[in-house]
């Protein structure tokens, strides 16, 4: 719905933007969640994405969990640096 919103309704937007925002808002919480929630890191490996998508994943999902709460935060701050070095390898 989103992607056709997007297509249709702003004459001004690539395809490349729109498949971007798409990917944002589809995923905006996958990184916290396989963080703290127990999702797999294979969810986010078989989106194979490139890891300019992957920071814009881990961005949104820093500005989400700072927004909510400072102490969840911490956690994935703690866990983010060898949580990033592990998919990296695997996306690159």
């Amino acid at each position: 719905m989103l992607e056709r919103i997007l297509s249709e309704d702003f004459q001004e937007i690539s395809k490349y933007q729109i498949r971007k925002i798409c990917l944002l808002v589809a995923y905006h919480d996958l990184v916290g969640d396989i963080l703290e929630k127990g999702r797999s890191k294979k969810e986010l490996i078989d989106l194979k994405i490139i890891e300019n998508d992957f920071n814009m994943l881990i961005a949104i999902t820093m500005a989400d969990v700072s927004a909510i709460n400072s102490i969840w935060k911490m956690t994935i701050d703690l866990k983010l640096s060898t949580f990033v070095e592990d998919i990296k390898k695997e996306i690159s």
